[in-house]
């Protein structure tokens, strides 16, 4: 007789989620750390692995054995909290830092992107401005800010963003 049990699949399902996940934070994926940082710390893969362990425990022998191993992991990670307090302060202080420029970073290109397009939104009104005064009658020249005169050429490079600074 066939017996369908939800619970095995839907455990068997967290198993593959999860082993997945634990294969990405070994390997120390950055995607991985941007959604699940405290998984970086041995704390955190400490409380995770013995997690795992309690969940894989079952009734075949080689359910306790992948559980009894994936707590001792656990075990391992909080060892090394204590054994290297030191070292894993520096570590992550250091992964802070390192994430932090990143955001920094980020943060200037993205002021970069405005200013090049504030720039080219003033080149663009700058030409407008030069093809409506084309369009009158006897006038053929633009003076700028700056005093100097110019033939009207909308498509002319001259930049336009110094006179705005």
């Amino acid at each position: 007789m066939c017996r369908i049990d939800i619970r095995s699949y839907i455990l068997s399902f967290y198993y593959l989620v999860f082993g997945a996940l634990s294969i990405g934070v070994e390997f120390k994926f950055e995607k991985i750390r941007q959604y699940v940082r405290i998984l970086f710390s041995f704390v955190g893969r400490g409380f995770w692995y013995t997690f795992l362990g309690t969940i894989a425990f079952g009734g075949e022998w080689w359910a306790m054995l992948i559980a009894g191993f994936l707590i001792f992991a656990g075990v391992l990670n909080f060892i090394a909290v204590c054994a290297n307090k030191d070292e894993a302060d520096k570590t992550n202080d250091s992964q802070d830092n390192n994430i932090q420029q990143i955001l920094d970073q980020r943060h200037e290109n993205e002021k970069n992107q405005i200013e090049i397009q504030n720039n080219a939104n003033i080149k663009d009104v700058n030409v407008n401005v030069a093809e409506a005064a084309a369009e009158q009658p006897g006038n053929n020249e633009v003076v700028h800010m700056d005093g100097n005169k110019s033939p009207i050429n909308p498509f002319s490079d001259y930049d336009y963003s110094e006179e705005m600074q």
